[in-house]
């Protein structure tokens, strides 16, 4: 983690941690093995993600690198509900897999927030800084 940056909250769920840092960036890091996620496990994280920016959505990271299935319904519900957390939203891939399924939300469903992939968190993290309020 970066110099300086803590986490303020932290919650543990059956398929990831979520994670509100100093720096007011929320994150997603999923179970090890984890290769799907579905509709109900979505609707949790939502919960919390929404419980954590307490009104005032915040930019947002999810380390999907490992994510090779992710079906019609998941992809709309993101697309349709990531607003209600993330002012922004960047994306961790390392396979074509990860980038179909993004590029599939971004232009099917048309999410109200810039969504960006990126290789590394690093990158990925200097990017959300740019929307910090």
């Amino acid at each position: 983690m970066e110099k300086d940056i803590h986490i303020i909250k932290s919650v543990s769920l059956d398929f990831g941690t979520i994670e509100l840092r100093s720096d007011s960036i929320l994150t997603y890091e999923p179970k090890p093995g984890l290769t799907t996620l579905n509709v109900e496990q979505l609707k949790v994280m939502t919960e919390v993600l929404i419980e954590f920016c307490e009104g005032k959505p915040k930019p947002f990271l999810s380390n999907n690198k490992k994510l090779t299935s992710f079906g019609f319904e998941e992809r709309e519900y993101v697309g349709k509900n990531i607003h209600l957390f993330a002012s922004c939203s960047a994306i961790l891939e390392e396979s074509f897999i990860t980038r179909f399924i993004h590029h599939s939300i971004l232009f099917m469903f048309k999410p109200e927030v810039p969504l960006k992939l990126f290789k590394t968190k690093e990158e990925a993290i200097s990017w959300l800084k740019t929307f910090n309020n």
